[in-house]
């Protein structure tokens, strides 16, 4: 796991260094240091785009540093002013007779193979001034690599909230990953990230983004002297005569299972069963008692379900029906295994209340997307973006739960940790893609010793992966859920790799 930081943070971090000892001017030249060891720019014709604040005084550095090594470099001045801090460099920028220029929309970039944007970088948090959207526009409007400094310019370094920023090929982290780099709109503006590490120590870590490696134990080496029993029996419960979806509904129960799990009772609205029976080839076809094409509630029928049941999925196109606030219920009371709550499972918690979390004799695990989350935190979604690693954790905290955040990077809680899950793709924003990381939570949840936060999260990882692999054989525009099932196989037994 890498540590991620928020921009804030990260301002603190430096003046604590300063407050140590460390000047200003000094941090600025191991950052520009940091920036030019990051990149070969050899051979390169080089633009840096400089705003006046510390951003572009790391800009300054490298550009003295490229000259050093013989490679041409031009600066763009985007500020009429410098920092006292960078404009110790301009004037060292000027000494060693580098070029340098106003902006103006009729510059000719042409010539150039690299702009660096050392624009802005974490200490923005407003809004754009007209003048540096136009030059990020044009610039984003040049054929040449971009690498930003630090974050995007334009992107905000603690919620990566940005309409108008650089859309970097690169982006290089001065020191650490900032939250910024991955939340809301970032994915869309980073590239590719690295980190130029400069030695300022961390103070606060806000989350953690998870890798492959993390997940090793989760897929221990099976003993040969097993049988199903051993990997668990789960249950997934959802359909509805309006959100049938015989196929998804089996290829939800099939994500199980090639998540781990060794038996998966497919429970479905008896209405609905004979279309989903063809397409139910490796789990038990659960019937339930139905009324108006959705689930009926039945004591006695879902005390049979789950009898020997370890972990149990609710929700996945149960409809709006009013039957599910009671099972629900039920579920939170009675069940003392592992309980996944996705979609109308979600709608009905917030309709009977978080507090009958209070309730719950199992464990709990929920995994909304924003909407369905801001009904259960009662906020507008704008308030949940504007912090929501903070909400998600002091939500999960409250309530004892772990919720997965499904976002572009997701964002997994315990209520003591955070962990940041950054994989997955375009393509995924299909119907039926939430149904799949379900399937894979309840699978894994069954089998594996670890924790529900380190699951979840592993969840998450396999299902973005597969996602990233079916795009990649396809495109966004014609990949399905399905084609994300069957490349889990593929991203398991990459993580099985890794065992000793």
């Amino acid at each position: 796991m890498k540590d991620v930081i928020s921009a804030t943070a990260s301002k603190e971090n430096d003046k604590l260094a300063i407050e140590n000892g460390e000047s200003a001017i000094w941090l600025m030249l191991k950052a520009g240091k940091a920036l030019y060891s990051s990149y070969d720019f050899t051979g390169k014709r080089v633009l840096i785009a400089c705003g006046g604040g510390n951003n572009g005084g790391d800009g300054l550095v490298l550009a003295l540093l490229l000259k050093e090594k013989g490679i041409y470099s031009e600066v763009l001045l985007c500020k009429d002013s410098f920092s006292k801090d960078a404009i110790y460099y301009f004037d060292k920028v000027k000494k060693a007779g580098i070029k340098y220029s106003d902006f103006s929309p009729d510059f000719d970039f042409s010539s150039f193979d690299v702009i660096v944007d050392a624009l802005l970088g974490t200490g923005f948090f407003g809004k754009l001034k007209s003048d540096l959207k136009n030059v990020i526009n044009v610039i984003n409007s040049q054929d040449a690599y971009k690498i930003s400094v630090d974050i995007p310019s334009g992107l905000n370094g603690n919620n990566g909230i940005g309409k108008i920023c650089i859309k970097a090929d690169l982006t290089i982290a001065i020191n650490n990953l900032k939250t910024g780099h991955f939340l809301n709109d970032a994915k869309d503006f980073v590239g590719k990230i690295r980190v130029a590490d400069i030695g300022i120590l961390n103070q606060s870590v806000q989350a953690k983004l998870v890798e492959k490696q993390d997940f090793s134990l989760v897929f221990p080496k099976r003993k040969n002297n097993s049988h199903k029993g051993f990997y668990g029996y789960t249950a997934l419960i959802g359909g509805s005569d309006r959100y049938s979806g015989a196929i998804k509904l089996a290829s939800c129960s099939l994500a199980t299972l090639r998540a781990g799990a060794g038996v998966v009772k497919l429970a479905v609205p008896d209405c609905i069963s004979d279309a989903v029976m063809p397409y139910c080839v490796e789990s038990t076809l659960f019937p339930l008692r139905s009324s108006g094409g959705k689930i009926r509630f039945d004591k006695k029928q879902f005390d049979e379900l789950l009898n020997n049941v370890r972990t149990v999925g609710f929700g996945c196109g149960v409809g709006d029906g009013r039957e599910n606030e009671k099972i629900v219920s039920y579920l939170l009371e009675n069940f003392t295994g592992k309980l996944v709550l996705d979609a109308d499972g979600l709608n009905a918690l917030s309709r009977i209340g978080v507090d009958k979390l209070n309730n719950a004799v199992g464990e709990v695990i929920l995994t909304p997307h924003v909407r369905e989350f801001t009904r259960l935190v009662s906020m507008p979604v704008e308030e949940v973006l504007k912090d929501p690693i903070e909400v998600v954790k002091n939500f999960a905290k409250k309530y004892n739960v772990v919720v997965l955040l499904k976002g572009a990077t997701s964002i997994i809680s315990d209520g003591k940790e955070v962990l940041l899950c950054d994989r997955g793709c375009s393509g995924m924003a299909k119907g039926g893609s939430g149904d799949c990381l379900t399937g894979v939570t309840v699978g894994i949840c069954a089998h594996s010793t670890q924790s529900d936060l380190i699951n979840v999260a592993c969840a998450c990882f396999v299902c973005g992966v597969a996602g990233e692999l079916a795009e990649k054989k396809y495109n966004p525009y014609s990949m399905t859920p399905r084609d994300e099932i069957s490349f889990i196989g593929p991203v398991v037994s990459d993580i099985l790799k890794l065992q000793k």
